[in-house]
């Protein structure tokens, strides 16, 4: 948690089985963009690794991105319920 934001976990009680059909769809997702993004690579060749990540896979990086972008909207969530 972020200094000075309350975290949405804190300020509301999340019952797993109303958001189970959500989680499934977004692991769904991901699921499909990583196979896209293998098929890309298949298509049009390996990409070259960025320099300071030659120890990553394509595919660690494909998920580091992920929760790149899903730390993003976490820090969004958290800054609209701060006080």
């Amino acid at each position: 948690m972020r200094e000075g934001h309350k975290s949405i976990w804190f300020m509301f009680q999340i019952n797993g089985s109303h958001t189970l059909a959500e989680n499934i769809a977004d692991n769904g997702g991901v699921r499909e963009a990583l196979l896209a993004y293998r098929n890309y690579r298949r298509r049009h060749g390996e990409e070259p690794i960025l320099p300071g990540f030659q120890d990553f896979t394509h595919d660690q990086l494909f998920f580091l991105g992920f929760a790149n972008v899903s730390d993003k909207l976490s820090l969004r969530t958290e800054l609209f319920f701060q006080d």
